[in-house]
């Protein structure tokens, strides 16, 4: 249903709603929004949302890391059957986004510098490479 909204700002606040540490993803619910991302956040001007994304995802797979090591304690109020389940599916969302980040990328490095203008529709140009945002990604994972 928010999809269908086609407003690609609600959207991406979904996701930031519904992608938490707190509880998996329902089975029809991840798969619509592996769609979701393969569909609706690729391509030229989604570079920032990409990496919005992708930021979030990297909290919520710190989180997850953490609760391995309550869980170890003793004191995760959840278990590792479900942790393991949530990390698998929380990566799974992460590769899937850093692949079309790439292609992205890739896409727009093989334009002629020429290429990446264009004029708007009242004449002026614009420059294209300033849609495109790439952030370096400053944790690495280690999950069990």
């Amino acid at each position: 249903m928010v999809r269908g909204l086609k407003d690609i700002e609600v959207l991406k606040s979904y996701l930031f709603l519904t992608w938490s540490e707190w509880g998996t993803l329902w089975c029809d619910g991840f798969e619509e929004m592996c769609a979701a991302l393969h569909e609706d956040f690729r391509g030229t001007g989604m570079g920032c949302h990409q990496a919005d994304l992708i930021q979030l995802l990297d909290h919520v797979l710190w989180q997850l890391d953490r609760q391995f090591g309550y869980l170890k304690r003793g004191y995760s109020g959840i278990d590792e059957i479900s942790l393991r389940r949530m990390v698998h599916q929380y990566q799974e969302l992460r590769e899937v986004l850093l692949e079309i980040n790439i292609k992205t990328i890739a896409r727009m490095s093989s334009y002629p510098t020429n290429a990446l203008s264009y004029a708007d529709s009242g004449g002026r140009a614009q420059d294209l490479a300033q849609h495109l945002c790439v952030r370096f990604l400053s944790h690495v994972h280690n999950f069990v």
